[in-house]
């Protein structure tokens, strides 16, 4: 089965981000790639490997594998 990111993905985690408490907000990329954005640099220090955490574990409970970029900002579809 074809895996492929959708504007809905985006909605509702970014939904569970806020739900976490977590300063950052995903951006739709395209069909395989989306964007972690923090928002604000105060906020957000010390916690990217948290928002990493739950961003796998949403995508988990969705059945799709990701993968983040060395800098950890960039997330894809394995």
């Amino acid at each position: 089965m074809l895996m492929e990111f959708t504007y809905n993905h985006v909605f509702h985690l970014n939904s569970h981000m806020k739900e976490k408490d977590l300063p950052y907000r995903v951006n739709f990329k395209d069909e395989k790639t989306m964007g972690l954005e923090g928002l604000g640099i105060c906020a957000c220090t010390g916690k990217d490997d948290l928002a990493q955490a739950a961003i796998r574990e949403f995508f988990k409970n969705e059945g799709i594998d990701i993968i983040f970029s060395d800098d950890g900002m960039i997330f894809e579809i394995v």
